[in-house]
């Protein structure tokens, strides 16, 4: 699906991260310091005549998270309709066009297992990596979220989160790779967390033929990927991962 709009980014201005007083404790002594954690926030994502979902995640791009989260249940939206955002607080509301995703729900069973001509390497996965681990700075902070990475290879272009939900940083870099025109069958999607079932499915909904991530997968996970023909990858690491099923996408040294 081509995107005949660019979505602007809802980062503006809004903190990820705040400082808290703590008392830390250790073989040494007890004190307290200043530490930083990462902000929460709900989202609803909605319709003027439904609600769709309501999420805590981390402040930031709920405009591509709505769009992420709706192809993640299986609708196919319309994406030249721009999600309103209203921001009051540790809420945000985003109003989606009931027209822009009426009439365009999928069912899994419509999927066929993908089919890919993306060749990459070791070196790729361990290129995009480190990218992540450059980029994920409030993980850098805290400790406390998830990174998710797409990457098109067709335009070059790569589309991060972070996020302390591993279901909307995915939602989020896959809701930009949708209002940019991705072509998501040309592109391979790389994450920090686990990969169970449901987060193989949303691979499955917008057909990205590779899943990999610093982590491991479910048994249900493997399952589904054998199933649609994704290549998944876990425990990447520098100079090695583990292959769990081939999949689409070949892998060369």
């Amino acid at each position: 699906m081509k995107a005949t709009k660019r979505l602007r980014s809802g980062c503006d201005a809004v903190k990820s991260t705040r400082t808290t007083k703590i008392r830390k404790y250790s073989d040494e002594s007890v004190h307290e310091e200043r530490d930083i954690i990462v902000n929460e926030q709900i989202v609803e994502i909605r319709t003027s005549e439904r609600q769709l979902g309501v999420l805590r995640t981390s402040p930031g791009l709920e405009e591509y998270l709505a769009l992420g989260f709706i192809l993640s249940m299986g609708h196919w939206p319309l994406s030249n309709h721009y999600p309103e955002v209203i921001r009051q607080d540790d809420y945000v509301l985003v109003i989606l066009d009931e027209a822009s995703i009426e009439d365009h729900i999928r069912d899994i069973d419509d999927i066929f297992p993908l089919e890919s001509d993306l060749i990459l390497t070791i070196d790729d996965i361990q290129e995009q990596l480190d990218y992540i681990l450059e980029k994920q700075t409030i993980y850098q902070k805290t400790s406390g979220t998830f990174s998710a990475l797409l990457v098109d290879t067709i335009e070059y272009k790569k589309y991060f989160a972070e996020d302390i939900n591993q279901y909307a940083a995915i939602d989020k870099v896959i809701g930009m790779g949708l209002a940019n025109g991705i072509q998501f069958p040309a592109s391979y999607l790389l994450i920090t967390g686990p990969m169970p079932r449901d987060i193989v499915e949303r691979c499955i909904w917008v057909e990205i033929p590779l899943l990999g991530s610093s982590s491991v997968a479910s048994d249900k996970g493997i399952q589904a990927a054998e199933t649609f023909n994704i290549t998944l990858l876990g425990s990447i690491q520098s100079g090695s991962f583990s292959m769990y099923n081939q999949g689409a996408v070949r892998i060369g040294e």
